[in-house]
């Protein structure tokens, strides 16, 4: 069924209330009325607001003719069309059908004869939808009393600029508050194994994953403390040492002096440390290049200073002995010496002391 629109038009607003398959829906106020058209006749007569409205309920001389009149009554109008097309647009449901006309405003006939050409809907007044009330204008109270009756009707709650539909229901105390407290008991009882023991136990494993990481870190720094230790005394036979000497030899120092060594041309075979003396049994090409060998260790700081205990040539003029084969290849024996040589480091414990 199509849906109708009671419009109570009144002096300072317009509200319009909706009824679906004969149920009341809500209701929407337009913040215009009459006054509209009422101030445009005090201006164009001369009079004040009482008694233009007076003029505008009789149509005295014609009043609501005059076209500075009928323009209010156009804006009138135009107002009315953004509600309804307000209301149609909030709910695409809606399905205005007839449009009826009450309040003070159904009583002027241009403003009627307006909304009628310009509404593309089905528009009447009270009076013409109720024909049984509308015989003597004069004592008919339907046009003025049928918006306030419905505001009133049973069923029917708003503040003027709105209302809706509804059925006032009794609610049981005595029921209610003990459900909402066994809602909130089981909420409760949930939240624990739900939220509480699955945060004690993503702590337990964070304590979990800090202790761990702290052993591997513990670990880590033994691995790192071991590396450097085989690099920085790779060249020493460690194990042969004793303790004061193990604390008191700069290792970086003599393993400076083996780097020294070798980029002299000669090759280190092995090195031993007694005391301040260190032992380095080496290979050279000559006898010169060990002396100047010597010679060169000599100026290090670290060093006190140099001696060859031993050096002998590790190759016999000649060539390696002849091949069973006919097909093997005579390789000649290469020539090099084969030293000894003692240094005498500086004892850093005595210095230390010293200082």
């Amino acid at each position: 069924r199509p849906e109708k629109c009671l419009l109570d038009i009144g002096p300072r607003n317009i509200r319009m209330m909706s009824f679906r398959n004969g149920r009341y829906g809500l209701t929407h106020q337009i913040d215009t009325g009459e006054i509209r058209a009422i101030t445009v006749i005090a201006d164009e007569l001369g009079v004040d607001m009482h008694l233009a409205a007076a003029y505008m309920r009789a149509n005295h001389n014609d009043c609501n003719r005059i076209t500075a009149v009928v323009n209010a009554f156009k804006d009138i109008s135009l107002e009315i069309l953004k509600g309804l097309n307000y209301y149609e647009m909030s709910d695409m449901t809606a399905r205005l059908g007839e449009i009826i006309l009450c309040g003070t405003g159904a009583l002027t006939e241009p403003l009627v004869e307006i909304l009628k050409e310009r509404i593309d809907k089905k528009v009447s007044t009270v009076d013409e939808f109720l024909p049984g009330f509308g015989t003597d204008k004069e004592i008919n109270v339907t046009y003025t009393s049928a918006g306030l009756l419905l505001a009133k009707a049973p069923g029917i709650s708003g503040d003027g600029s709105s209302a809706t539909a509804d059925k006032k229901k009794k609610v049981n105390l005595a029921v209610v508050i003990p459900a909402v407290l066994a809602a909130v008991a089981v909420l409760a009882v949930v939240g624990k194994f739900v939220v509480y023991d699955q945060f004690a136990r993503l702590n337990k494993e964070i304590k979990r994953s800090n202790e761990l990481y702290a052993q591997l870190e513990e670990k880590n720094e033994i691995i790192r403390q071991s590396g450097e230790l085989m690099k920085e005394y790779a060249h020493y036979t460690w194990d042969g040492m004793t303790e004061e000497e193990k604390g008191r030899v700069k290792r970086t120092d003599t393993a400076k002096l083996v780097e020294l060594i070798n980029d002299q041309g000669t090759e280190v075979v092995s090195t031993t440390l007694t005391d301040n003396v260190m032992t380095v049994n080496l290979n050279a090409g000559s006898l010169e290049s060990v002396s100047r060998l010597i010679e060169v260790i000599a100026q290090q700081d670290i060093v006190e200073s140099c001696s060859v205990t031993y050096a002998a040539t590790n190759e016999k003029e000649g060539k390696s002995p002849e091949p069973d084969n006919e097909d093997e290849e005579v390789v000649p024996v290469k020539s090099g010496v084969e030293a000894l040589v003692n240094i005498y480091l500086v004892n850093y414990g005595e210095e230390e002391k010293a200082q």
